[in-house]
């Protein structure tokens, strides 16, 4: 889809570049996701707004670096382009119920191997009511619980 009177035609190296990102298979990543648990686990003792910064310093410092050789501008948050990164300290829920169907879905579908299922898994305990969903559900009147479950809204 290009809007050329808007935003004109993509260069000739940008074009190439696009279509081989477009032919990359997403997977999900779980790099990004280890490394913020290790951070929490690291600073339990320390208030919230500085486990954060510590998490993303720990991130920035110790996250994959890979530069495409096609691009002029540089960075990402998953270890490939096209990757999905895991934000286990939102919600690691939907990710568990969803590693044995991320390849099976009709929309958004994304390829996982066996060792990011493991690392994901690994994880999970720690964010078990630990993360930003389950403090705001912690926080909901009983009454609205009825509107979740029924699917009238989420999170």
């Amino acid at each position: 889809m290009e809007n050329k009177e808007h935003f004109g035609s993509l260069t000739q190296r940008m074009q190439a570049f696009r279509e081989e990102v477009l032919d990359e298979k997403p997977y999900v990543d779980a790099e990004r996701a280890v490394l913020a648990t290790e951070a929490y686990k690291e600073n339990q003792n320390q208030p919230r707004v500085m486990m954060r910064a510590l998490m993303l310093k720990k991130i920035l410092e110790e996250m994959s670096i890979y530069i495409e050789d096609k691009t002029l501008l540089v960075g990402n948050q998953a270890t490939k382009n096209r990757n999905a990164p895991v934000f286990p300290e939102y919600t690691l829920e939907f990710v568990l119920n969803e590693l044995d169907l991320f390849e099976k879905r009709d929309g958004d579908v994304f390829y996982i191997t066996e060792e990011t299922k493991e690392q994901i898994r690994s994880i999970a305990p720690f964010w078990n009511n630990n993360n930003l969903r389950a403090r705001g559900e912690a926080l909901l009147p009983d009454e609205v619980s009825v509107f979740m479950e029924t699917g009238v809204f989420g999170m």
